[in-house]
């Protein structure tokens, strides 16, 4: 329990107070009281200046914390331990904090704040006690060397860009209290491999992973609902192992993944992705570009560039008018040699 000393705003009588907690009752007096104002009372009358409230720890004066809140990390060391009197770690209180490798955070914050270590670039291990039930926005984004780190089962949702551009993160385990995955939460981690979305999960926001290009599977267990393309840019994204309800009912967002099959240009141009024609180029892409390298390069770069060229252009008549007769004779000489125009399902997926 983070005891700090502070005054009864009534009988001023000296006290120990929980931080954590918004009010209490004056043991001597019986008056209740507001803790942070039973708190700066005690540093008025003491001289303690109000922004500054460090009580315990040997480094107490590497940190500026006021009322359990932790403002500005301001030592000098790389391996910052947060004292036992922070109940939550402020908005951008590490922030652009090169410097800092490593930090413990103790069990008696609830609370890591928007931006808390944002582009900390060296910062490379961080231990979250199940203390904490909120990570705000943004907390850990373009932490660029930071490799792994666990997320406690006491935490509901991952907000949005939480973890976007951690580039060096391996492994993520999201646990099965999670919720929500936000919008961005995960774009441009580089080198995450797999995910398993696990069966608490009902909502995965837009782009949640986007751009994390060394990503080659996803298990999904449950039943979430998904925003627009949450796995836009990951060109190595492969297999989505997952209940096939759950892949037929999205199969129009998910295809809308680079790296995942979808025909943009020619969707664009024919009005659909399911229809002769592009059943015809969707065979062709599977059982001849993708069994060459050079054919699936062609494929990598095509699914990078066109769904830019299509948001851009796809709506003027000029570009359907343009690509409507290059591809009409594509598919007749397809078909000619025998690549069938039947209904298809993708292999990819």
């Amino acid at each position: 329990m983070p005891l700090v000393a502070a005054k009864c705003t009534n009988c001023g009588a000296s006290l120990q107070v929980d931080s954590s907690k918004e009010a209490a009752v004056c043991q001597y007096c019986g008056t209740p009281y507001i803790t942070e104002k039973a708190i700066n009372y005690y540093n008025t009358t003491n001289n303690i200046n109000a922004n500054v409230v460090n009580i315990y720890g040997a480094n107490s004066t590497d940190f500026e914390i006021q009322a359990g809140i932790l403002i500005k990390y301001t030592g000098a060391s790389a391996d910052a331990v947060i004292p036992n009197t922070v109940r939550k770690i402020g908005d951008e209180s590490f922030k652009e904090l090169a410097g800092l490798t490593s930090v413990t955070i103790p069990d008696s914050v609830t609370e890591i704040g928007k931006s808390a270590f944002s582009d900390c670039t060296h910062l490379t291990t961080v231990t979250i006690p199940n203390s904490v039930t909120i990570i705000g926005e943004s907390a850990f984004k373009g932490c660029k060397r930071l490799t792994n780190i666990t997320i406690p089962n006491s935490v509901k949702v991952i907000r949005r860009s939480t973890f976007e551009c951690c580039e060096s993160l391996t492994n993520i385990t999201i646990p099965k209290s999670i919720t929500k995955i936000g919008d961005h939460a995960f774009s441009y981690c580089t080198e995450l491999k797999d995910i398993t979305i696990p069966e608490s999960v009902d909502c995965l926001l837009k782009y949640a992973f986007s751009y994390c290009t060394s990503l080659d599977s996803v298990t999904v267990i449950g039943n979430p609902t998904l925003e627009d393309n949450p796995f836009l840019g990951c060109s190595n994204l492969t297999h989505i192992y997952a209940p096939e309800d759950w892949k037929k009912r999205n199969r129009i967002k998910l295809s809308t993944v680079i790296g995942m099959p979808h025909c943009y240009v020619a969707t664009c141009v024919y009005g659909s992705y399911d229809c002769p024609q592009v059943w015809t180029l969707r065979r062709y892409r599977d059982y001849t570009l993708a069994k060459t390298w050079y054919g699936r390069a062609f494929i990598r770069i095509y699914y990078t560039i066109s769904p830019t060229i299509v948001k851009w252009f796809g709506k003027t008549n000029w570009f359907r008018k343009f690509w409507r007769g290059k591809l009409d004779r594509m598919v007749k000489n397809l078909n000619a040699k025998g690549v069938q125009n039947t209904p298809y399902q993708d292999r990819a997926l």
